[in-house]
């Protein structure tokens, strides 16, 4: 497994025209990771891990068809794109 986040030292590192953010995401990527706030504190936790901010595992949760009364599937095109236009 990676090293934990909160292990990773990072080089000096300029936030220069982009979110603050953009600037928390770009430094997760670095690490392999998902930022997000949560009860007060900003979370770095390695993605798709199946562990809670904790390091505690998560329960796994399934739902049949049946079980549900209306969903939809939406696949992400986002690769496919260069750029967006909203009007």
């Amino acid at each position: 497994m990676a090293r934990e986040p909160a292990r990773i030292k990072l080089p000096h590192v300029d936030q220069t025209d982009e979110s603050d953010l953009h600037l928390l995401t770009r430094l997760a990527d670095r690490c392999d990771a998902a930022a997000k706030p949560g009860n007060g504190r900003l979370v770095f936790a390695h993605r798709a891990a199946g562990r809670s901010a904790a390091n505690r595992p998560l329960n796994v949760v399934s739902i049949e068809r049946g079980q549900a009364r209306d969903y939809r599937v939406l696949t992400a095109d986002r690769p496919l794109y260069q750029s967006g236009r909203a009007d």
